[in-house]
């Protein structure tokens, strides 16, 4: 009631109250630091090895299946992929 009461018999004080806190938002809005993109670092680990003159086949064999098998072994890892081409 107190509040109806004084905007009822006071509507310019309640204009430049209402004014002033808009005011003051503004002015915290315009302070507030937000980042666009987070500080986040995505984990992930890319391993190139040449095997000259070996098919896909091969290098899958010989190296990809190994690798792979050591990397799952780390504590935290997840998820492994891999691509075989040739050389």
């Amino acid at each position: 009631m107190f509040l109806s009461d004084f905007s009822i018999k006071r509507p310019t004080a309640t204009i430049v109250l209402i004014i002033a806190l808009m005011a003051m938002g503004l002015l915290a809005m315009s302070k507030l630091r937000v980042n666009q993109n987070a500080d986040v670092e995505v984990p992930g680990l890319f391993v190139t090895i040449a095997y000259p003159g070996a098919s896909p086949d091969t290098v899958e064999r010989e190296i990809v299946n190994r690798l792979e098998k050591s990397l799952q072994s780390i504590s935290g890892v997840t998820e492994v992929y891999s691509n075989s081409t040739e050389g």
